[in-house]
């Protein structure tokens, strides 16, 4: 499997953990707290949105620098095999 590939599935799978907690948080805590249609849950939802936006940044990252590993590999692996010959 590739890094790309599996990047994107992690990426996915901490979104959709991000989303529990989201939707969670919405059904039960402030409906408790009773902040619903208030502005007492607007930092939440800015900080949730922050980390939406770093884990997806992070995933990204990782998956661009993956990739770019795997193409100084190959060019490693070139020149290596080039000096054997």
């Amino acid at each position: 499997m590739t890094r790309l590939v599996r990047e994107g599935m992690r990426w996915i799978c901490g979104l959709l953990v991000l989303l529990a907690v989201d939707l969670f948080a919405e059904f039960y805590v402030f409906e408790w707290l009773q902040w619903n249609g208030t502005d007492k849950n607007d930092w939440f939802f800015m900080l949730w949105w922050a980390v939406v936006l770093i884990w997806t940044l992070s995933c990204g990252r990782n998956a661009w620098r993956g990739e770019s590993d795997l193409e100084d590999g190959a060019a490693d692996n070139e020149v290596v095999s080039s000096h054997h010959d």
